[in-house]
């Protein structure tokens, strides 16, 4: 199997499409080396725990380690590639139509320091037949993307609003304690498929545990769609600019108990993990995962949508 190592990165102009860049990279072949992700019996064995206790950002696919630490600075991704440090990158490899392209596994191998022990193979792969995003296991063995960087989030002091006329904030435990309970089973996945010609990603119906957004504005007055548009979600997440992640749905949607809109609090039967929203996030059973604002903390009754970049496309 040819080897395809990282040479250069250049930015090409392409006139057929305007003023757009694309990032290339230089292809060269070398014979007899060890396929991308295959055991390389050349190399030393290391142990799950001693990729995530390295020094230096070490990642993991299939049966390899890897040092990204020269890597990151020319990544395509930037530094994003840093969130796989101690995990695989398996899982989202699945997911980016980029690194389904032919080649990419082998020009991995230019930074591989060593093999990944059997045990813990053997291990992530029973994990990833499951594919239940909501496991600790998971969460804890691979790299899962996410858009912006996750937030740090105090219990004690964060609040949800209401911004009507007025504006009414309700704790977590008062969510929990003034609302009946309800549960949704539903899947969710990004609007803009990033998966490859050929490849699909299992959805994974996930349990969430929360209240019903129609019962939490009927407690602040609103119960009908008259004068109301949109029903705006905005988010504790933010971007290098600081701007706010936010995303909203019709009034309709929002007051139709029918279609079960969440706060959801709870996620297969825990407290949603950091990753996915906590301690709080909107699902919409149906609509697409933009829609399914996490980190929710605002909630705004409008007359247009939220003019994040997500609803401007």
């Amino acid at each position: 199997m040819p080897r395809y190592p990282l040479r250069r990165w250049a930015l090409p102009t392409l006139a057929a499409a305007g003023a757009a860049t694309i990032a290339a990279f230089t292809l060269r072949e070398d014979e007899n080396v060890v396929e991308g992700g295959e055991l390389n019996p050349g190399l030393p064995t290391f142990s799950l725990q001693q990729v995530q206790q390295s020094s230096r950002p070490w990642i993991v696919f299939r049966h390899g380690v890897y040092d990204v630490t020269d890597f990151a600075r020319d990544h395509p991704g930037g530094t994003k590639i840093l969130q796989a440090t101690g995990k695989s990158v398996e899982l989202f490899w699945q997911q980016s139509e980029p690194h389904s392209r032919a080649g990419v596994p082998e020009t991995l191998e230019e930074l591989r320091v060593g093999n990944l022990t059997s045990a813990d193979y053997d291990k992530m792969q029973d994990v990833k037949s499951n594919q239940d995003i909501g496991s600790t296991a998971l969460q804890r063995l691979f790299f899962i993307d996410g858009a912006l960087p996750t937030p740090d989030v105090d219990l004690e002091t964060s609040k949800l609003k209401i911004c009507d006329d007025s504006e009414v904030s309700l704790s977590l435990a008062e969510l929990r304690t003034l609302f009946k309970q309800h549960k949704v089973t539903a899947a969710t996945r990004c609007a803009t498929s990033r998966i490859g010609e050929g490849k699909t990603v299992t959805r994974v119906p996930t349990e969430w545990t929360g209240v019903l957004l129609a019962d939490v504005l009927a407690s602040v007055g609103i119960t009908t769609v008259e004068g109301i548009e949109q029903v705006r979600f905005e988010a504790l997440d933010s971007d290098k600019q600081g701007r706010k992640f936010g995303a909203s749905i019709s009034a309709g949607t929002a007051l139709g108990r029918d279609v079960g809109v969440l706060l959801a609090y709870e996620m297969n039967g825990a407290p949603i993990p950091k990753e996915h929203g906590f301690p709080l996030r909107v699902v919409v059973p149906g609509m697409t995962g933009s829609r399914n604002v996490k980190f929710v903390h605002r909630i705004v009754i409008s007359r247009g949508e939220h003019g994040s970049n997500v609803e401007q496309r």
